[in-house]
């Protein structure tokens, strides 16, 4: 997710522009997770999948329902113009041991830092 947001950041909603107001970043706690909401103008909803697409995140349309304590609990945050994340089905995280999803963690963290410091770079 953190490649995913900043890959829009950097190369479509650029810092210090107007469009940069365009992109928002909120992070609500919900089922004692933390939850990133990404609001971007719903125009650009093509551009938004396609990022996610080349991320290896699958887009699927509407909120995500968890299965609680108290039965089946639909995310707070809903409607048509609102979509969910996840690792495509076919991702290594799926079939990995801790070890290994750490290393994906920080080969992501490498990626995000890269993007920063050439977008840094040129400005």
């Amino acid at each position: 997710m953190r490649l995913y947001y900043t890959r829009l950041e950097r190369e479509h909603y650029l810092p210090e522009t107007p469009r940069s107001d365009l992109l928002k970043l909120s992070i609500i706690e919900w089922f004692g997770c933390e939850w990133l909401i990404i609001s971007a103008p719903r125009c650009d909803g093509h551009l938004l999948r396609k990022i996610a697409t080349e991320c290896g995140l699958e887009v699927v349309q509407g909120a995500l329902t968890i299965l609680g304590p108290e039965g089946l609990k639909q995310f707070p945050i809903n409607g048509d113009n609102v979509f969910s994340l996840f690792n495509v089905p076919d991702h290594p995280v799926h079939k990995s041991r801790p070890e290994e999803i750490k290393a994906m963690m920080d080969k992501e963290t490498f990626q995000v830092l890269a993007l920063r410091q050439r977008w840094e770079y040129r400005n």
